[in-house]
């Protein structure tokens, strides 16, 4: 952990990619454009699957496992959080910052699934359920979210 400066491990909070090396990130960017092909993958899927099967089936086939996967990031960096919290150790405020930005647009984006998920498992067990208030209401909720996670995202560029 070299070119950190006067930052001393054992009282302040220190963010991984502070510390990483240069081939750590190359295979933390691999994978990230592997998973970018993945959700390419998945999307094409998605529309083909849609036309064989009941398009509720579809989505509530593609937002369960987002669901379980934002549910487990989330709780892997709440816990990190409340570890670092409980060590008593400094945060900076640029630190401070950049956590609580992901954890607000982690949030966000675990709401926006939730009700994805919603109207299309109430749509497969309710007859007719296109026209019921729970559709319109989750609709209006992650469009909120995907509105709130753009201004968050945009307020964000122009602080660094």
């Amino acid at each position: 952990m070299h070119g950190l400066g006067h930052l001393d491990p054992q009282r302040s909070i220190l963010l991984r990619f502070e510390c990483m090396s240069s081939g750590e990130l190359k295979v933390i960017l691999l994978a990230l454009y592997a998973l970018l092909f993945l959700g390419f993958l998945s999307l094409i899927a998605l529309i083909i699957v849609k036309r064989l099967v009941d398009f509720s089936k579809a989505n509530v086939g593609m937002a369960v496992p987002c669901l379980s996967l934002l549910l487990a990031i989330l709780s892997w960096g709440l816990s990190r959080i409340w570890r670092a919290w409980r060590g008593a150790k400094h945060w900076g405020r640029r630190r401070r910052r950049l956590v609580t930005f992901a954890l607000v647009q982690t949030l966000l984006q675990t709401v926006n699934v939730t009700f994805w998920l919603t109207p299309h498992v109430h749509i497969l067990i309710t007859r007719c359920g296109w026209s019921d208030h729970i559709v319109l209401v989750s609709g209006l909720i992650q469009w909120t979210m995907w509105n709130t996670i753009f201004l968050t995202l945009t307020i964000s560029g122009g602080q660094t």
